[in-house]
């Protein structure tokens, strides 16, 4: 009897490897199904480099940099890490690229938790609701889902305050990431960025928690503040899972 339990539970720890596979959120490795984490230790080891690297504008790492984007209606801006285009193996770049294509709700778990424990002020969080950033209708259709707005409402539940889905975008024909400069950038997501009506209410009176998975100019970001502002909302803050400072 003995040995026919202790085969069961052989055989129940393989199905469970089969079925349960993890993999690290930044580059992709197996992972025991039983591993206490989401990152394996060389990845781990970078992120938190990465974090604590110092912003070149206010001299403070990272994770604590509160530089604001410029000329902007967001009141304040936080991230997690700088985004390094031309480092292939900068786990920011990694996340970023996870979130918005792989679906995998284990990298979504990881950055809310990161930006609950490092970004947010849990004692200011009365009468706040988390916001996504709207993402393209191509890009949408693309992927199947809006990653920002799938962030914004793990990041709310981690959180335990509301989640309000308000903003869409409207799919103009020319991608941000596309324009050189900060005003065409911004004159392109006020076009496209958009509000729905008849979830005001949900933002009207409340502060909100701006959320996205990178910021460079801050264009879309204004474009949402100054929309969720124009319908009652009191405050704005943003918060990236990092930032890149590539164009100007």
């Amino acid at each position: 009897m003995i040995h026919y339990m202790n085969r069961l539970k052989k055989i129940k720890e393989k199905l469970l490897k089969i079925m349960f596979v993890k993999r690290c959120v930044g580059c992709g490795q197996l992972l025991a199904y039983d591993y206490d984490g989401y990152m394996c230790d060389t990845c781990y080891e970078k992120w938190e480099d990465e974090k604590t690297e110092v912003c070149p504008n206010c001299m403070e790492e990272h994770v604590k940099c509160e530089c604001r984007f410029y000329n902007s209606r967001v009141d304040s801006v936080r991230h997690l890490a700088p985004y390094s285009s031309q480092d292939e193996e900068n786990v920011a770049n990694m996340l970023v690229y996870a979130l918005k294509r792989s679906n995998d709700s284990d990298v979504f778990d990881f950055v809310a938790n990161e930006m609950a424990d490092n970004l947010v002020n849990k004692k200011k969080l009365e009468n706040t609701v988390c916001v996504g950033v709207p993402r393209g209708p191509r890009n949408i259709k693309k992927y199947g889902y809006d990653h920002a707005k799938k962030l914004a409402k793990r990041l709310a539940e981690v959180l335990e305050i509301g989640y309000a889905d308000v903003l869409f975008h409207k799919g103009g024909k020319t991608e941000q990431k596309k324009l050189d400069h900060v005003e065409q950038r911004r004159e392109n997501a006020r076009k496209n960025c958009s509000i729905k009506k008849k979830t005001i209410d949900n933002i009207r009176g409340k502060n909100i928690l701006l959320v996205d998975d990178i910021g460079t100019t801050g264009s879309m970001a204004t474009a949402c503040a100054e929309l969720l502002k124009e319908h009652g909302a009191l405050r704005v803050d943003c918060i990236l899972c990092t930032r890149n400072e590539g164009k100007s």
